[in-house]
């Protein structure tokens, strides 16, 4: 994960994080169900859904994403440390 990273700082690689279709569903529709019962289907239903929707895509998403680059890191880097601390013996 270190050379992925020191090659994405040299612009030699490019490399993304793609989390699957069904995480994105599975928050919109929680989002849904948590404020179905104080309406019905309608204009308001649409405004939660594309507000659900717009969240996900703007916050939840790069959230995740930072999420995930970050544990890789550390698990790289404590690997790095043992590889160290085992042939330095």
């Amino acid at each position: 994960m270190l050379a992925i990273n020191r090659g994405e700082n040299l612009k030699v690689l490019r490399v993304s994080v793609d989390i699957p279709n069904g995480v994105k569903d599975n928050f919109v529709s929680r989002c849904v169900s948590r404020y179905e019962p104080r309406f019905a289907d309608g204009p308001l239903k649409q405004l939660v859904v594309r507000s659900a929707n717009d969240a996900y895509d703007r916050l939840v998403q790069p959230m995740l994403i930072r999420g995930f680059r970050f544990v890789f890191v550390l698990y790289a880097v404590s690997l790095l440390s043992y590889s160290v601390s085992f042939f330095s013996y």
